[in-house]
């Protein structure tokens, strides 16, 4: 008797938990597609919030600046899949990288203006001579300073960005007016070198890089008068002193251009923007 109890209450747990094992798996089958529902859901906000931060760009008219908001947007997400090592196999997962494709009609340029005090002169009845104004000149017709190097006074910006400009505005160029053809021709520029490549294109990434630098305006320091005026000697060969000098890169000059968007591209598989297009206007 005592072993027929013991019988039937081994075949109750074993039964008890053949009922528990099949409730188990009917409760993850019907939960599944629930959880799955959610990730799934999930996802899909996280591929609309990152191309609605893209599609905001995706203009018929814009500036510029906002052409080197989406070039800076786009290289930080490059450089975030890069070094978060978001490899397939032994390769970069290239689907989620983006590339910014623009064009330019007309080079980019360069321009350092130098300005000067006026060294016109009155006489004065003790035989003093003094300034008839304090109004400040830009140089023009090639004057400019001749004892002034363009390190000397302005912040070199970053990555050899001076190698990019015209040679006459190179280290050891002296300051003039004038606006300098850069090494940023006419043409089409992408953000990556080709397609599915993680390396940026050396010419925007030095135009990028130039940003801590887009407008510098720096005076003369010096407490001599002499050194700030703009003088010529008899002959009208010696031209000395400055008094302020501005300088704008390329950056600046792309800032102030109109541009619009002409193509958006998506990728099949993850449904985020992976390509846009800007011509200028």
């Amino acid at each position: 008797m005592e072993n027929a109890t013991k019988a039937l209450l081994i075949a109750a747990g074993t039964l008890f938990g053949v009922m528990l094992l099949a409730l188990m798996v009917y409760f993850f089958r019907t939960l599944s597609p629930f959880e799955y529902q959610r990730q799934h859901s999930e996802e899909a906000e996280q591929i609309t919030a990152f191309n609605t931060e893209y599609d905001a760009y995706n203009k018929r008219i814009m500036y510029g600046v906002d052409l080197i908001s989406v070039l800076n947007k786009a290289k930080s997400n490059n450089e975030k899949y890069v070094s978060g090592n978001f490899l397939t196999g032994f390769t970069y997962n290239t689907d989620y990288l983006i590339n910014i494709e623009f064009t330019i009609n007309t080079e980019l340029t360069d321009s350092v203006v130098v300005s000067y005090l006026s060294s016109r002169k009155t006489s004065t009845e003790d035989g003093m001579t003094e300034l008839s104004g304090s109004q400040e000149y830009d140089y023009v017709n090639g004057k400019g300073c001749t004892d002034i190097k363009l390190l000397d006074v302005f912040n070199e910006p970053a990555n050899n960005y001076f190698n990019r400009v015209n040679s006459r505005m190179n280290n050891s160029t002296r300051l003039v007016t004038g606006y300098y053809t850069s090494n940023f021709s006419a043409g089409t520029y992408s953000l990556l070198e080709t397609s599915g490549n993680t390396e940026p294109n050396e010419d925007v990434e030095t135009l990028l890089n130039v940003a801590d630098a887009i407008k510098q305006y720096v005076k003369n320091p010096s407490k001599d008068i002499n050194d700030k005026l703009f003088i010529q000697d008899e002959a009208g060969g010696t031209r000395t002193g400055w008094s302020s000098a501005e300088w704008r890169t390329a950056l600046y000059d792309l800032k102030t251009r109109k541009f619009r968007c002409t193509d958006v591209t998506y990728n099949e598989d993850t449904g985020r923007i992976v390509f846009m297009k800007f011509e200028e206007i």
